[in-house]
């Protein structure tokens, strides 16, 4: 995947898909690389992390250190200008460390956190640590963030992320404009449990609300989740991260809902598989509560082993769902769903919009079992009677399912306040592609139903590649469109849709873009 993000140009593995000499097709969704140089976030099919993400000629410590002549020019390339250097190594010594001095570093976290000050960098040295990180009330400022680094080329693991659905290897309780970058996380030898990272922003005991916060470059594995966050959460970034082998959900945030709803929450050119092995029905992504401005936007979710790939639940407002890709899971591609909530709390779904995602629902799950057959591509669902679905917008998809319905809406009501326009469906029962509670019906019965619903068309999409059979093998899926597939140039451009750039980061046509994910040039 190929991610031009202002003037800066990523590369994630994916693109290899996509190019003409793409002989390692079967690399390229297991882990992140934006140069192309065989580092990067990951641990199948790559060398290590990489110092240098834009330049293919760097990528170990030393050769980024001999290129930049410095750490601080090398941080400063990658936009981070600390007041200070703490490093933290697993030979270090407490007493006799030095700030700002790499040959004296610290030995705990116990010993940096006393002395942390706004402007921070704490800087971690290649090695496995089994010490668990906890940033109490812990406070950077907007302009001068703390930091919390592995050293750029080195790989550092921390192995430690205890037991239990609030555990975690760094927890923020109440933390504030913290940048967290380039960390592996493991718990296997514990069981697989806790989380990598965990943010908790409630009120009830000595911490503030988490504020600020950005997740990036992390490997997270062998975990319960890899990222979690409860109540009161804001202005969050989890970016270029790869979470696989968890046992729930690859992210999972939420609030309850007698609490302020959490808001600007960013995922983004991440890459989740292999989630939910062992608590069936958890998604790659899920948002459990009320969260305003929400956005999911060009990550890959596939091989899911028991769960989905996203998941808005008990009151989502103005989220947007773009450019993603979601296949080979157990369950629906995009699920919005209620089944918990107070009277007059709030939590109504309005104003979300679901644009420009590639949904590919198969026949059996990664086990072998029929699980995700009768799957919807999109579900909507309200099993309380007190939400309101209003103003879902479902544009520019292609979705596919085997016998399921491309979309389902269990309630009518959802149906009578819904835009469903420009979408290519397959599949589904041949023909009978959208469900409204236990009826079902094509898209032409649908859209004479409901007048905000058309321009959309069943037909076959001609990817590259997908077969029902090769649920074992995702790497063998290419969603790319061929040749004279009609999804190309399907969709009208809309200037209130920022729909400016595809999965890969290629950009979008001037005029008419392509359905799904991909855009063909």
């Amino acid at each position: 995947m190929v991610l031009r993000h202002v003037s800066q140009v990523l590369t994630i593995a994916f693109l290899l898909l996509l190019l003409p000499w793409g002989a390692v097709a079967d690399e390229a969704i297991y882990f992140v690389d934006r140069d192309g140089d065989g580092y990067g976030v990951g641990d199948i099919f790559v060398n290590g992390p990489d110092a240098d993400d834009r330049d293919p000629q760097v990528n170990k410590a030393q050769s980024a250190l001999k290129k930049y002549g410095s750490l601080r020019v090398l941080l400063a390339d990658k936009g981070y200008s600390p007041d200070r250097l703490l490093f933290v190594a697993p030979d270090g010594n407490d007493e006799s460390a030095t700030i700002n001095a790499v040959e004296s570093p610290f030995a705990t976290w116990e010993k940096v956190k006393t002395r942390l000050q706004p402007g921070d960098a704490v800087i971690f040295r290649a090695g496995t640590y089994h010490q668990q990180i906890e940033l109490k009330n812990v406070f950077g400022a907007v302009h001068k963030p703390i930091l919390l680094l592995s050293y750029p080329g080195e790989s550092v693991v921390f192995d430690n992320c205890g037991a239990g659905s609030n555990a975690a290897c760094f927890s923020l309780k109440g933390a504030q404009s913290i940048i967290i970058d380039g960390f592996i996380f493991d718990n296997e030898t514990n069981g697989g449990d806790g989380n990598a990272i965990y943010l908790n922003g409630t009120n009830r005991y000595d911490w503030n609300y988490v504020y600020d916060v950005t997740i990036r470059n992390v490997l997270a594995r062998h975990l319960k989740s890899g990222f979690r966050g409860m109540v009161n959460v804001h202005k969050v970034l989890i970016e270029n991260c790869v979470v696989h082998d968890t046992l729930s959900h690859g992210v999972y945030l939420g609030t309850s809902d007698d609490n302020q709803a959490n808001s600007d929450l960013r995922i983004q050119d991440s890459l989740f598989y292999r989630t939910a092995k062992k608590y069936d029905g958890r998604f790659c992504i899920q948002h459990n509560g009320r969260v305003n401005g929400l956005f999911i936007e060009r990550n890959i979710c596939h091989s899911n082993l028991t769960g989905g790939g996203i998941s808005l639940v008990n009151g989502v407002c103005n989220a947007l769902i773009k450019n993603n890709l979601i296949f080979n899971n157990a369950k629906q591609g995009i699920v919005l769903f209620g089944y918990k909530s107070k009277s007059g709390s709030g939590g109504d779904f309005v104003n979300n919009e679901i644009i420009n995602n590639t949904i590919w629902v198969g026949r059996y799950d990664v086990s072998g079992n029929e699980k995700p057959l009768y799957h919807a591509g999109i579900l909507l669902n309200d099993t309380t009677g007190r939400m309101r679905m209003l103003y879902t917008n479902i544009r520019n998809n292609v979705v596919v399912t085997q016998a399921g319905s491309a979309v389902a809406f269990q309630q009518p009501e959802a149906l009578d306040v819904s835009i469903m326009k420009n979408n290519i469906v397959y599949g589904a029962g041949f023909g009978s592609v959208v469900t409204v509670g236990p009826e079902r019906f094509s898209l032409s019965e649908v859209e004479k139903i409901n007048s905000l619903m058309a321009a959309n068309r069943y037909v076959d999409p001609e990817f590259n590649h997908a077969s029902v059979h090769e649920y074992h093998h995702p790497e063998l899926f290419n969603f790319e469109l061929r040749p004279g597939s009609p999804a190309i140039g399907f969709c009208p451009r809309l200037v209130e849709f920022a729909v400016t750039e595809d999965l890969t980061g290629q950009s979008r046509s001037a005029e008419r873009l392509d359905a799904g994910c991909f855009e063909v040039h």
